[in-house]
């Protein structure tokens, strides 16, 4: 387990809303630098079920096999 010296307040918002009955899918988006892919690791650390972590800013836009592959 990793220790960061912060933990960005999206990351128990996600918490909680994956633990709620009604299962979404979590997608972090915001500008560059800002803390997205540390706060998705945060979440991965504390969440106690599956985690698939994909990025998704490659130049063109993943397409619906790209999706369905992840």
């Amino acid at each position: 387990m990793h220790e960061y010296p912060y933990e960005r307040p999206v990351v128990a918002d996600t918490i909680k809303g994956m633990g709620m009955k009604k299962r979404l899918l979590h997608i972090i988006t915001g500008p560059r630098q800002v803390g997205k892919t540390t706060a998705a690791l945060q979440v991965a650390e504390k969440w106690r079920g599956p985690v698939v972590n994909s990025s998704a800013d490659s130049p063109l836009p993943q397409g619906p096999e790209g999706i369905q592959a992840q």
